[in-house]
């Protein structure tokens, strides 16, 4: 088979940019024909997780289009994003990669049908920051100062995100870019993995405000179950939950948005 007898190939490079894609879990490419046929490429992060790496470099996606007349024209391009736990399946959840939806476009003449075809040029995307109600679970704000008796169990000044993640949260230090993870003698540790974060639950009742290991505090025959988020002199981590419910006056929480 000689060259002219293949499809051409039109591929998209790009570089991430240094930040901005912490919280996308999808990347979807849509290229439109001259005469509106589509072709879309996805990437979720669960399979693909070095498209979803900040500043990485030398990426790539590519459409094959037949050497036909019905090809000649301008094709485009549409970069659309989604974010972490969204369905990349819903177009209604697909965000433009550019600015005001721009696309780009690809214009095939009758001498590339008849000769190689060169990539696109390289692009270097950048994300404005996500929809940050989609990411919080209460949809009120963003980042918070998360504090337990008015101290920041962070650190002073240090703003954590509440991800949603399965039925429940995960808490996200912004400053390091970590995430919660619960060891199994109560102390945490840090993780830039996304699915190696705990999953938590957000607690309100006339009982308190409580970060939980569960999402009740006790089961159907009223047994205490689950660890509660704790501060002290040894920094943040997780007891189980107290039986006498005068100790609750030590553990509240408050989320302050910044």
């Amino acid at each position: 088979m000689s060259e002219l007898d293949k499809p051409l190939e039109i591929t998209l490079n790009w570089d991430n940019s240094p930040s901005g894609f912490t919280f996308v879990g999808g990347l979807v490419f849509v290229k439109t024909s001259p005469g509106g046929n589509q072709e879309i490429n996805k990437y979720n992060r669960n399979e693909n997780s070095t498209y979803f790496i900040n500043g990485q470099t030398g990426l790539s996606t590519s459409y094959e289009i037949e050497r036909t007349n019905s090809e000649l024209g301008q094709h485009t391009i549409a970069m659309y994003y989604t974010l972490i736990n969204q369905d990349i399946n819903d177009p209604t959840l697909w965000k433009s990669l550019l600015p005001g939806g721009q696309v780009i476009p690809v214009t095939v003449s009758a001498d590339d049908i008849t000769s190689s075809f060169e990539d696109i040029q390289r692009k270097t995307f950048e994300l404005a920051p996500p929809d940050i109600a989609r990411l919080n679970v209460t949809s009120e704000s963003f980042v918070y100062q998360l504090k337990i008796n008015g101290q920041n169990v962070f650190g002073e000044n240090i703003p954590v995100s509440i991800l949603n993640k399965g039925s429940g949260i995960s808490i996200l230090r912004t400053d390091t870019q970590q995430y919660v993870q619960l060891q199994s003698d109560g102390s945490v540790i840090f993780t830039p993995e996304y699915n190696n974060a705990t999953v938590l639950y957000k607690i309100e009742s006339e009982l308190g405000n409580f970060i939980s290991t569960e999402s009740e505090m006790t089961d159907m025959s009223g047994n205490v179950v689950g660890k509660v988020m704790k501060y002290d002199d040894n920094g943040v981590g997780f007891i189980q939950f107290p039986t006498n419910f005068d100790d609750l006056t030590n553990i509240s929480y408050t989320l302050v948005q910044l």
